[in-house]
């Protein structure tokens, strides 16, 4: 005869590091939840951390680094290396390559995307009464997908 595996004893701030089968264990030994077979990691931390009440940690806290990839736009300069500086430092990388960066970079980074825009144009004989600044459209220069944030002490 064979004991019953046990759940492991996961908490609102290690429930990230556990793998699949733990959360999948976690899921139905504390909450009484059962997953298809093709459902997803993420699906099932957030369906146990809705059950739980846990609210989940921002991943950029305390973060000293990210692993970042920018991809390319189809602006003339949007294939050239990112270039930027932070604290009198300067910084240069490829595009469509995975990169760690001090968080102060990151952060340029998102600055930067977060003052873009551009004014939709104005249709010849279409009188508003509205400032054309209303017709702002956010635009990202440096599409940024985060692989992950590393806190390197």
């Amino acid at each position: 005869m064979t004991a019953a595996k046990k759940a492991p004893a996961l908490t609102a701030s290690t429930i990230a590091d556990a793998s699949k089968a733990e959360l999948l264990a976690f899921a139905q030994a504390e909450c009484g939840l059962e997953f298809e077979d093709g459902a997803g990691r993420d699906y099932i931390e957030s369906e146990i951390r809705a059950y739980m009440e846990w609210v989940p940690k921002d991943p950029s806290e305390n973060a000293t680094h990210a692993v970042i990839k920018v991809g390319k736009t189809s602006d003339p300069d949007g294939s050239d290396p990112v270039q930027g500086g932070f604290n009198g430092q300067r910084f240069s990388f490829r595009r469509e390559e995975e990169v760690e960066v001090p968080i102060g970079y990151y952060n340029v980074l998102m600055d930067v995307n977060s003052l873009g825009f551009t004014v939709a144009p104005m249709v010849k004989g279409d009188v508003k009464e509205a400032p054309p600044t209303t017709n702002i459209i956010q635009k990202t220069k440096y599409p940024i997908q985060v692989i992950r944030f590393i806190q390197k002490g």
